[in-house]
């Protein structure tokens, strides 16, 4: 039985390339679409197995379109094939539910290979981007792992974090464990604290990362090396800020990398210019730097970014 897939990208030819590099017997293009509005509605009418989706489109971008496409089309299976190797957007695009991440410039197999994978229930990372992730993961961990220690969870605070992982919603723990919903917001909340995190935001984001990292080829192996050699390590760079950068100025920092001006940032980022700027206002504010070279060297000396 063939994969169907729906190929969603701005440029026209680059769908026709490949659409004809996956002319294989197993796989099968059933539709195009050139933003992520009319992905949405292609993926409504044709309920394609597998999705491979841009990211940097006008109207509705990739992450954008695949968070409300596996709102509504939860069995999609959504990869997402991007000129942009930074780890904001591979995060935010992991974030939205997709199971897949390669860059453009990547062997034309390993799409074919990623499809197939992605259709029978794994996950798929190129490996400049399996690096990204071990990286995110390695951020949490060492956000939470000296607290953690410091106070043991439980066995029930364990098994909710597992049960989140695998993607549980709070009425099924709920009906787990015999909880009422004031008893589970207090779980909830005391797992936060044990572990040293600042909101639910923060939570879920370190539950995903988990859920990610389990079981995906390379990753095991990257993450365990890499626990290895910061095992002496107990804070982040970002704990030796006055204020961490939220998501969507760590997003503008790394576009700052680089050298982009502010209007191109926007529209990198679907923002005003007016917002960059309030952004780029924000980083010199927390780095405590006065212009984009100091920023940038900063950035590098904190490991805030990586270097693409």
């Amino acid at each position: 039985m063939s994969i169907s897939i729906l190929l969603v990208d701005d440029h026209a030819l680059f769908r026709k390339g490949l659409r004809a590099m996956l002319e294989e017997d197993d796989l099968n293009v059933v539709g195009e679409a050139g933003d992520g509005l009319e992905a949405y509605d292609k993926v409504k009418e044709l309920q394609p197995d597998v999705v491979v989706m841009d990211i940097t489109m006008p109207n509705s971008d990739g992450i954008e379109a695949s968070g409300k496409i596996l709102a509504d089309f939860p069995d999609t299976k959504i990869i997402a094939l991007s000129i942009h190797g930074g780890k904001r957007f591979v995060e935010n695009m992991l974030q939205t539910g997709a199971v897949g991440y390669i860059l453009k410039d990547s062997a034309p197999e390993e799409l074919e290979t990623a499809i197939r994978t992605v259709h029978q229930g794994g996950q798929y990372l190129s490996s400049e981007v399996t690096g990204l992730v071990v990286s995110q993961y390695m951020e949490l961990l060492s956000r939470t792992q000296t607290s953690a220690s410091k106070a043991k969870l439980t066995k029930l605070e364990k098994e909710y974090i597992l049960l989140i992982g695998e993607g549980c919603d709070a009425d099924e723990i709920a009906s787990r464990h015999e909880l009422d919903a004031d008893a589970l917001a207090d779980l909830e909340e005391q797992i936060i604290k044990k572990l040293g995190m600042s909101s639910k935001e923060e939570f879920i984001e370190y539950v995903g990362a988990q859920k990610w990292f389990s079981g995906h080829d390379g990753v095991e192996q990257s993450l365990k090396k890499s626990l290895k050699e910061r095992s002496k390590q107990h804070e982040t760079k970002q704990d030796e800020l006055i204020e961490p950068l939220t998501n969507r100025e760590l997003d503008t920092l790394e576009l700052l990398m680089k050298r982009l001006y502010n209007k191109e940032i926007a529209d990198e980022l679907s923002v005003s210019v007016e917002t960059v700027k309030t952004h780029v206002k924000n980083i010199f504010q927390k780095l405590d730097v006065g212009n984009r070279r100091e920023a940038m060297l900063k950035a590098e000396e904190l490991g805030l970014v990586s270097k693409d």
